[in-house]
C-alpha cells in the first residue's frame, strides 16, 4: 500500500530535508520505474529514503535544461516530490502507467510547472553571476558573503532572495544503534555501554524548491565554497578546493569522470589551443564587462545573460563534437 499519512506531510513541505549535522539531503520518494514486463511506469509500493551530498539538488536544478522535455523528466524522475504541490497527490492512487499516459502527465506538469522553474533558476544564474561568478568589486577584498547581502538588500527583483522559511527539527540518536521499538530498559542497557554516545540531529524542513535553493545558496557563501564551471562539460558544480577545475560527472561522450580525463584534456588543449573556445571566453568577458559597468542599461544585461545561456549549451556541443567548428565559429561572429 502507498503511504497516504507520509504523502499529506510531504506536500506540506517537499520530499527532501536537510541533515545540518552530516550536511546530507535527505530524499524521500515513491519510485517510478518502467517495467519491461508490463511495459507500464509502475510506483513502488513504499517511498525510499536516499543520502546525498548537501548542495546536489543546487547543481542538478541549475544544470537542468528546463527548455528540454526530456531533461525536465529525468529531472521529475529523481525529484517528483520537490516540483510537486497538493493538487498532484491524486496521481498516486494510480499505481501505474501506460507510456501514453506517463507521456501526456510528464506533458501536463511540463505545461504547468516549466516557466516557474525557468524564472528561478534565471534569478539563480543572475545570484551566482554576481555573487561569484564574475563577482562586483573583485579585487576589493569583498566576500561573496558581502556581496550576497548587498544583492539581497537593495535588488527587490530578485524574490528567491526573500525565501528563507525553514522548519527546524531537533531529535537525539544513539550513535547508529537502532532505538524505535525499544523499551525503557533496552535503551538504558544500550546507553550503558559507554562507547555509544548521544548525538543531537538537527533537520531543516524546507515549504517549497525555493526555500531549499535558498538554504543551499546560504550555505555556499557562508561556508566560502566555490561555485565552478567544469572545464570539461561547461556544467556547474561545488568544490571546496579552489585548483579544482572539474566535477565528478560523466563526460560527455565517455564512461569516465570529467575529472578523470581532466587532465588529458588539458594536455591536448596544451598541445593544439582552441581558437573558437578563445574567442568565446573573450565575448564572454567584454559581455559581461559591459553589463557590470553599466547595470542601468538593460539591453546589455540581457543580451550578457542570454549570451552565458545559450554558450553554455553551444560550448558544451562544440566539445562533444555534436555542434561543427563552422557552426559554432557563425555563432560566436554572430554573438560578438
Amino acid at each position: 500500500m502507498i503511504d497516504y499519512n507520509y504523502l499529506s506531510e510531504v506536500f506540506n513541505h517537499i520530499g527532501i530535508l536537510i541533515n545540518q549535522e552530516l550536511k546530507q539531503e535527505i530524499i524521500y520518494y515513491f519510485p517510478l520505474v518502467f517495467s519491461k514486463k508490463s511495459c507500464k511506469y509502475e510506483f513502488k509500493s513504499s517511498y525510499s529514503i536516499i543520502a546525498q551530498p548537501l548542495g546536489t539538488f543546487f547543481i542538478d536544478f541549475i544544470n537542468t535544461d528546463f527548455d528540454k522535455i526530456d531533461e525536465f523528466k529525468d529531472f521529475f524522475l529523481k525529484y517528483s516530490f520537490s516540483i510537486l504541490d497538493n493538487s498532484y497527490k491524486k496521481i498516486f492512487r494510480t499505481k501505474s502507467f501506460d507510456e501514453n499516459d506517463f507521456k501526456v502527465f510528464i506533458d501536463t506538469i511540463y505545461s504547468k510547472k516549466c516557466s516557474s522553474l525557468k524564472r528561478i533558476q534565471e534569478q539563480l544564474d543572475e545570484i551566482m553571476d554576481y555573487c561569484i561568478i564574475n563577482p562586483r568589486r573583485k579585487n576589493q577584498g569583498f566576500t561573496s558573503l558581502d556581496r550576497f547581502l548587498v544583492l539581497q538588500t537593495v535588488h527587490e527583483n530578485l524574490p528567491l532572495l526573500r525565501e528563507n522559511k525553514m522548519e527546524n527539527v531537533i531529535f537525539y540518536k544513539v550513535n547508529d544503534c537502532p532505538i524505535a521499538n525499544k523499551s525503557e530498559n533496552e535503551l538504558y542497557k544500550i546507553l550503558a555501554n559507554k562507547e555509544n554516545k548521544v548525538k543531537k540531529i538537527t533537520v531543516s524542513l524546507p515549504p517549497s524548491i525555493e526555500s531549499l535553493l535558498y538554504f543551499i545558496l546560504c550555505n555556499i557563501v557562508e561556508n566560502k565554497l566555490f561555485f565552478k564551471v567544469c572545464k570539461n562539460c561547461n556544467n556547474y558544480f561545488i568544490s571546496s578546493n579552489s585548483k579544482i577545475e572539474y566535477c565528478n560527472n560523466i563526460a560527455p561522450c565517455s564512461n569516465k569522470t570529467c575529472r578523470e580525463i581532466g587532465r588529458q584534456n588539458v594536455f591536448q588543449k596544451n598541445l593544439n589551443k582552441d581558437k573558437l573556445l578563445e574567442q568565446y571566453y573573450k565575448i564572454y568577458s567584454q559581455k559581461a564587462m559591459l553589463a557590470r559597468r553599466n547595470p542601468d542599461i538593460n539591453e546589455y544585461i540581457t543580451d550578457f545573460e542570454k549570451y552565458k545561456r545559450l554558450g553554455k549549451i553551444k560550448v558544451a556541443s562544440y566539445r562533444a563534437k555534436k555542434l561543427s567548428e563552422e557552426d559554432f565559429k557563425k555563432w560566436l561572429e554572430k554573438n560578438n
